[in-house]
């Protein structure tokens, strides 16, 4: 291998053609070689060739490795669900228009098999085990933008069941965007069980227990959202023991 030097140079050892100083790496033997570049104010120091490596195979070399760049990184930790809970009694009357924007139902509104909801929605289901009968509650509630009914002023009219086991099950759409969902029960005489579950398990379930000892008409008000999209919030609603009844009147999504 040759090496230039960039000037006009004199080699005592190297061999000088056209104004360059070749010279040989590599060869042990090779003595020093120092060059005079012409013009320079002073002779450069000589150069040990013999010293240079002939072979720098099998050799290793610590090379700093670099550090990425972290501080766009997506971050992937999980949303995390929310499933929270209000119990209190339900308001003497109720607006389901006005409180129901993405959805609604109510439930006998002449027949235990009547079901009315906002038009053109249909975004909560229900379920019920067991045979359906009609009363008029004490509560009552309303509506201006409905189907197959478009508008009542106000109703009482509800549904229950009384065989112990007997249920209703309500179920809303979640997805990662907070929502408000409510529903409105009855408990006449009766031990209740109601469990609120998130579909993907993101938040803890709610539980409670209702005993009553008169006809209460309880509303529940959850505020939820799951970790992924696509998901569901299920209500359901039990009567575990006792010789009375518990009913399903209403419940809205917002």
């Amino acid at each position: 291998m040759y090496g230039p030097a960039r000037a006009p140079v004199s080699c005592e050892n190297g061999l000088v053609t056209r104004g360059w100083c070749m010279y040989l790496v590599g060869v042990a033997a090779l003595p020093a070689c120092a060059f005079h570049v012409e013009g320079a104010a002073e002779e450069q120091p000589a150069v040990d060739l013999a010293a240079a490596p002939a072979d720098l195979s099998g050799r290793s070399f610590d090379l700093a490795t670099p550090v990425p760049d972290l501080a766009d990184a997506p971050d992937l930790t999980p949303i995390a669900g929310l499933l929270s809970a209000v119990k209190d009694d339900t308001p003497a009357t109720n607006d389901l228009t006005g409180e129901g924007s993405l959805d609604w139902a109510h439930f006998g509104l002449s027949v235990p098999t009547d079901v009315n909801r906002k038009l053109g929605a249909n975004l909560i289901l229900e379920a019920v085990t067991g045979a359906q009968m009609q009363y008029s509650f004490v509560p009552s509630f309303g509506w201006s933008d409905g189907a197959p009914t478009q508008a009542v002023p106000a109703t009482r009219n509800g549904v229950y069941v009384k065989a112990v086991g007997t249920a209703y099950q309500i179920t809303f759409p979640v997805g990662t965007t907070q929502r408000v969902a409510k529903i409105y029960v009855e408990s006449y005489y009766t031990t209740g069980s109601l469990v609120a579950h998130l579909s993907d398990g993101s938040a803890p379930d709610f539980h409670d227990t209702v005993v009553a000892t008169a006809l209460i008409t309880p509303r529940y008000t959850f505020t939820c959202s799951a970790s992924s999209p696509g998901q569901t919030l299920t209500v359901t609603w039990t009567l575990t023991s006792g010789a009375g009844s518990i009913g399903l009147l209403a419940a809205s999504l917002h």
